[in-house]
This record gives C-alpha cells, sequence and structure tokens, in this order.
C-alpha cells in the first residue's frame, strides 16, 4: 500500500512539474519529503513549491539509464500534479551535489550540482 502511494505521488509530482509554465500558475498542488526514518513533512506553501519546481528544472535527466544504487535513499520526494505524482529517489552526494532516480520513464535518472543543489540542500535538510 505504501509503495502504490508513493509512486501515485511521484507521477503526480513530475506531471506538475512539466505542466507549468512560466506565465500562469504553478500546477503542482502539493510536495511530500519523507527520510529514512519514514517521517513525512507536507509542504504545500506556494513559495516553495516554485522554489522547488524552478530546482527541478536544473536536473540533468538521463531516461535511459538504468541506475541502481548501493544504499538507500536519503530522502523520498513526491511531487503532486493536478493529476499525477512523481516519486523521486534522492542521494546527497559527498560533494554535495545530488544523485536523483524518478519513477518517471522521461526522466530516469538525473544530477544536480551547483548553485541548484544548494538550493536543494536547504530545502531537504533545512525544512
Amino acid at each position: 500500500m505504501i509503495i502504490v502511494y508513493k509512486t501515485l505521488l511521484s507521477v503526480l509530482l513530475v506531471l506538475s512539474l512539466f505542466a507549468c509554465d512560466s506565465g500562469g500558475s504553478l500546477p503542482i498542488t502539493e510536495v511530500v519529503l519523507e527520510d529514512r526514518n519514514g517521517e513525512l513533512l507536507l509542504m504545500e506553501d506556494p513559495d516553495a513549491l516554485r522554489i522547488i519546481h524552478e530546482v527541478w528544472k536544473e536536473i540533468n535527466w538521463d531516461p535511459n539509464v538504468k541506475a541502481e544504487m548501493s544504499r538507500e535513499p536519503d530522502k523520498m520526494l513526491s511531487i503532486h500534479l493536478e493529476k499525477l505524482t512523481i516519486l523521486y529517489r534522492i542521494w546527497r552526494n559527498s560533494d554535495d551535489s545530488f544523485t536523483i532516480i524518478s519513477n518517471n520513464s522521461t526522466e530516469g535518472y538525473g544530477k544536480l550540482e551547483g548553485k541548484a543543489a544548494e538550493t536543494l540542500l536547504g530545502i531537504l535538510y533545512d525544512t
């Protein structure tokens, strides 16, 4: 049941991100952040959702990579869109970059570095 919920949340996240345009309202309705302990944090603040949307545009995706990691993700992020939820498994690397694996086949495996990674670090660990 939890896996189904997480998968559904992930799909919604991806759809929301891709449905956004700079001139209209943000289709992301909420973001759910889960840590390794299973603790959940619901984010609905429009400013926070806008920042997450901007950070996600900076991820370098490779949909052709079938990645497997040697450890459990540090965080899981579900992005809820109007009709879709997408699940992201997120690993923080030693250089404060991030490895991200999406359950959305158009994204797949992603890397986030630089200023956008710093912003995501603040979102994931300071909230």
